[in-house]
């Protein structure tokens, strides 16, 4: 059918493309209904309203052509329009979900600065971050499939914590304290050589930076 393949093509095409189709579909099809029917609308705004609430399907029923020609241009407004305007709504909801997807599972850039970056998450690190988390922007670098919980004012970076790259994630550089904890899942030796290998990392990415270290 045209209209299936119709909505196939418009849910390939980019955000912006999407954007900019819908804001020249509702303001040329306003511009034509209002030069249709002025008496209808009394002014370009209200055709442009018309146009807005048709294409997303709330029609208040304030507004409608009262001409034949009025009507059969609602008629593509309905079967066009609400394809272009619905792509790009469903453009910006997934866009929206694959953010907060980014989030949960670590990948974002963190923005913010004077934080704390804590190094390992478990049951302590928790109790850590919890309290900090009162007076300052926690930032949690570990390997942790999802974040481990969630709130405002707590970030997570997933990767590892001896690269450069995810010390740029996690804004390193802009941090003011960093949270080394022991990993207690493998020998102590391994342990205080890896914790001794972040310290070094992070004493790199920023020599100003506070390092708490536990050994």
């Amino acid at each position: 059918m045209v209209w299936l393949r119709f909505l196939r093509k418009v849910s390939f095409l980019r955000m912006r493309t999407l954007g900019y189709a819908s804001l020249i579909f509702v303001f040329g099809v306003a511009g034509i209904m209002y030069a249709l029917e002025p008496e209808t609308f009394g002014s370009y705004f209200r055709a442009v309203y018309w146009t807005m609430t048709t294409v997303v399907t709330v029609g208040y029923g304030d507004f409608f052509p009262n001409s034949d020609t009025g009507r059969i241009l609602t008629i593509f407004v309905f079967i066009f329009g609400i394809g272009i305007v619905g792509g790009l709504i469903s453009k910006l909801v997934d866009g929206v979900q694959l953010i907060r997807n980014q989030k949960e599972r670590g990948l974002l850039q963190v923005k913010e600065t004077g934080h704390t970056v804590v190094f390992g998450y478990s049951r302590r690190s928790k109790h850590v971050i919890e309290s900090l988390l009162d007076h300052t922007d926690v930032v949690l670098v570990d390997d942790l499939e999802r974040e481990p919980f969630s709130h405002p004012r707590f970030h997570y970076v997933c990767g590892d914590p001896a690269l450069t790259s995810t010390l740029e994630r996690a804004h390193i550089e802009k941090a003011v304290r960093a949270i080394v904890l022991a990993d207690h899942s493998i020998p102590p030796v391994h342990a205080d050589g890896r914790t001794l290998l972040i310290a070094s990392s992070i004493e790199r990415a920023n020599p100003n930076i506070y390092t708490i270290v536990e050994m």
